[in-house]
Parts: structure tokens; sequence; C-alpha cells
């Protein structure tokens, strides 16, 4: 399979779509084309010097770099704010699929943890929590924090985390996310976890003060 073929798998098939869009409204059609051709070429050097990846180095993190190499080269003081730009629409999408499937808070908090363990951290992840009302899953090691320090830019880890942030909260009226606790910030663990609030008094509170943490839940 070839470079052009491979990067449009990345991020589900939506990778390519989510960058051609940004780069257009950024740059005018010579430049947008351009980083896209540059991005295109650097994932491809990126995927032979690392041979041997792993699904998540080669479909999520490996073009993630690739893409902000680009972006560096053509606009380096703006490169981080348009990289997050892309991934805040990812992250989107992925919110919007999420509340779209979502009948049941109980249902999703049932799949909470499964999401982390099964399909995302496997042996790295523990889950601490996983009740009727309450799920937390603590995530040991990061492989886009270690590779994106190999590979020389560990700022973007800052956009990884914060499409976990855009896809999970406000995906149900009684869901709400919580994490204070990132290995991108020098923690030991990510903590992920979701509670169910069905006190609404509480609920409004939550969605337009943000102070949940200073909220005694009876």
């Amino acid at each position: 399979m070839n470079t052009n073929d491979l990067i449009r798998d990345c991020y589900g098939g939506s990778f390519e779509e989510n960058t051609k869009s940004v780069l257009q409204q950024r740059f005018d059609k010579e430049k947008a084309e351009k980083l896209w051709a540059h991005t295109t070429q650097n994932y491809g050097e990126l995927a032979l010097d690392f041979e041997n990846a792993g699904e998540n180095e080669l479909f999520y993190i490996l073009p993630s770099v690739a893409l902000y190499r680009a972006l560096q080269a053509m606009s380096k003081e703006n490169a981080l704010e348009i990289f997050r730009e892309i991934y805040y629409i990812d992250g989107k999408r992925g919110h919007d699929y999420l509340a779209n499937r979502l009948n049941s808070d109980e249902a999703f908090l049932k799949e909470f943890t499964h999401i982390f363990v099964e399909n995302e951290a496997g042996e790295n992840a523990e889950v601490i929590a996983d009740t009727d009302t309450f799920a937390e899953v603590h995530i040991k090691k990061c492989r886009f924090v270690e590779l994106t320090k190999e590979l020389g830019c560990p700022e973007i880890c800052a956009a990884f985390c914060g499409i976990d942030e855009v896809i999970y909260n406000d995906s149900h009226p009684t869901l709400r996310f919580e994490r204070d606790k990132t290995i991108f910030k020098g923690d030991e663990y990510c903590n992920f976890c979701m509670r169910v609030i069905r006190n609404w008094v509480v609920l409004f509170l939550v969605c337009w003060k943000k102070e949940f943490s200073k909220i005694d839940i009876v």
C-alpha cells in the first residue's frame, strides 16, 4: 500500500478531510495543496522509519507528527494553533457520533471502561471504579507522549488530550466527564472519569458554573 492510500485510513478516514478543510480556510489553494503534499511526504518518511509501528502509531500519532512538521515548515508561529483547530474538528465529530448513539447514561457507563481496556490502552489501563453511577480508568503509559517526545514535538499532546474533553463533555445530559491528571503534564497516570448526575439542581450548576469539584452530591 502506498503512502497516499495509507494516509486516507488515518483517524478512521477523517484525517485527510479534516486537514484539507482547515488548510483551505487558512491558506490560498496553492499553499494548502503544498502543505498537504508535505504532510504526505513526511508521513511516508515516518512510516519507513517506524516500519514495525502498531496501529496507534501508524494511523494516529505518525500522521499527526507529519502534519505538525509541515505546518511548522510553512508557518512556525501559527503551527500549533492550526494543529489544534484541525483536531478540534476531529473531536467534535467524535462527540456528535457518540451523542447520536447514546440511548442512556447507564448503557454508556457500562461501555466506558471497556473503551480503554479493550480498545485503547490494553494492559496499560487499570479500572479503578465501575459502578452504576461512576467509572474511572487510569492509563499508566501513553504512547502519544512517548513518541512525540522522541520525535521532538511533545507540545502537540495538548491537542490529543483536548480531543477527549471535546468528545466526552456534554455527550449526554446526565453524564459528566472528569479528568485532572495527565501523563503529558507530568502526572504518573491519566485518569478518565465518567459520572452520572441525576440531581437536576446539581446538573444545572455543573453545566453553567463548571464547578463540579466544589459541589457535594448527596
